[in-house]
């Protein structure tokens, strides 16, 4: 039957729009999740190198204490003054190990402030995702919800369109029967039921009123067909008796 057609069809493309929409949202927030902790890992390896840059430029200092005390200690056991050349090497060294650490410096700042700038992408790029998520989600929705509201117009219209039909078709066979009465008495026509036209006229009117409806809809529209035109029109026409 159409009515059952339609009413079953929206409710199940309801279901799987509801579906899809809870999909989207789990999607959307793995997304976010995976982003947030992209963001994380990248935030702790800037830490990680920035207390690697630290122990490096320690270890440097160290090492330019250590060159120029060994300049200076030359300078004494050669004899050189503090405005020799025994002046010069402590101060290329102390020139050497400063420049060093001024470049580590720098490098380890630039890294840190690109990690910063790079955390804040992936986060925004994954509220990004979510949200774009949430949209779909609630297109879904709504195409759930039209479909639901499909379904509950074609089971109405069936109920309307079969009490109508059914009103119709027992009016049809009785019309009938006492148009032919005479014939009838005499056996040359068979008298129509009024019970089984009653219900035939309910099943016509049944899928003609739940398939107009499902058809005006454009998400149960593909479950309707076009039984509905054809049931209407036989639902109308005065000259067909249902038990013909």
């Amino acid at each position: 039957m159409g009515v059952i057609t339609s009413v079953v069809g929206g409710l199940s493309q309801a279901g799987q729009y509801s579906a899809k929409k809870n999909l989207a949202l789990v999607n959307g927030r793995a997304q976010k999740n995976a982003a947030y902790a992209q963001a994380t890992s990248t935030e702790q390896a800037a830490k990680a190198n920035l207390r690697t840059v630290a122990e490096n430029m320690a270890r440097m200092a160290g090492n330019r204490r250590r060159d120029m005390g060994a300049a200076r200690n030359a300078n004494a056991a050669s004899g050189f003054t503090s405005d020799g050349s025994g002046s010069k090497a402590e101060e290329i060294a102390n020139k050497v190990h400063t420049q060093e650490m001024a470049d580590l410096a720098r490098s380890g700042s630039t890294a840190s402030m690109d990690a910063a700038d790079a955390a804040i992408t992936q986060r925004r790029q994954g509220d990004m995702a979510l949200r774009a998520a949430e949209i779909e989600a609630q297109q879904y929705a709504a195409m759930a919800k039209a479909s639901r509201t499909g379904a509950f117009m074609s089971a109405l219209g069936g109920v309307v369109g079969a009490v109508g039909g059914a009103i119709d078709g027992y009016g049809r066979a009785e019309e009938f029967n006492k148009a032919n009465a005479a014939a009838i008495a005499k056996g040359d026509v068979k008298a129509a039921s009024l019970w089984r036209n009653g219900v035939l006229g309910g099943v016509y009117g049944a899928d003609g009123g739940a398939g107009l409806l499902a058809a005006s809809n454009p998400f149960t529209a593909a479950y309707a067909g076009d039984t509905w035109q054809r049931n209407l029109i036989g639902l109308f026409d005065k000259d067909n008796v249902y038990r013909n």
